[in-house]
């Protein structure tokens, strides 16, 4: 059995484009806007790794992304701002196979 963790830093470069309806979505007529920013982002990983055989093993990890960027949507009746829950989790399971391992 093999465990092991990680922390991973970095910059977030974001940029939105909108569709032409989006309007339809805040039941204005008018034009909508989104101003983004970029931001840090920071990602705890953990994870284990166990040999069923030399050249086969069951591995799974969970990590969290967090970012946290200003989001703010502009449109003619109001700015929407600080609304949406940029971060998330990730699991994943997998198999390991080492065919050229002695």
């Amino acid at each position: 059995m093999v465990y092991g963790a990680q922390m991973g830093v970095g910059y977030s470069f974001n940029q939105v484009t909108l569709d032409s309806a989006v309007s339809q979505a805040f039941g204005v007529a008018e034009p909508v806007s989104v101003e983004v920013s970029n931001s840090w982002v920071l990602r705890p990983l953990v994870k284990a790794e166990y040999f069923v055989h030399r050249k086969v093993s069951l591995r799974t990890q969970l990590s969290f992304t967090y970012t946290d960027p200003d989001v703010v949507i502009h449109t003619v009746t109001e700015d929407i701002a600080h609304q949406w829950n940029t971060n998330h989790w990730q699991l994943s399971f997998a198999v390991g196979f080492f065919p050229l391992r002695k």
